[in-house]
């Protein structure tokens, strides 16, 4: 029998950034150089700010545009994506999150630091891109996507439970 779904939290963690791992030296913003402050490995779009929920962390400023991170998945295709992270921003600022080209949701932001959490949304083609969206200046951290693995197939009657274990 396959059970589908993440409903036995069948899950896999395709993406977990805090900001606080290495910055650069990727051109992230294209401008020919790759020593610029607060560019941050792997992200298009903001800067690593010390603008964070706990004091002496980063997360990444946007501001007026979006903020993306590439999912480097051959398989993504048709998997389907939870996502969850902390944010703030200008008060009743809506902030779109998209995976590839389909939407996980919008949210609005508060200027206090909130948890979202948004999915499930499933991917229309191979290495996705996360992006985060808003038309104001927005902060995110704590990003987790996690990728629901479609289908599990047990065989029925092959596990023996104790005796002293059945309660029914």
């Amino acid at each position: 029998r396959g059970y589908r779904g993440n409903a036995g939290a069948n899950v896999q963690i395709a993406l977990q950034e805090n900001f606080e791992s290495s910055i650069g030296p990727v051109d992230l913003n294209n401008d020919g150089d790759t020593a610029d402050p607060g560019e941050h490995a792997g992200w298009i779009g903001g800067t690593l700010s010390s603008e964070a929920l706990t004091v002496q962390q980063h997360s990444l400023k946007v501001t007026n545009g979006n903020a993306s991170r590439a999912i480097t998945d051959a398989y993504a295709q048709d998997k389907t994506y939870l996502v969850s992270f902390l944010a703030k921003g200008q008060a009743g600022m809506a902030l779109s999150v998209q995976i590839g080209a389909i939407s996980l949701g919008t949210v609005r932001l508060t200027p206090s630091w909130q948890t979202f959490s948004l999915g499930p949304a499933t991917a229309a083609a191979a290495n996705p891109a996360l992006t985060f969206t808003g038309s104001g200046t927005f902060f995110i951290d704590e990003v987790i996507l996690k990728a629901v693995v479609d289908t599990v197939y047990l065989v029925k009657n092959s596990w023996d439970i104790p005796l002293e274990c059945d309660t029914l």
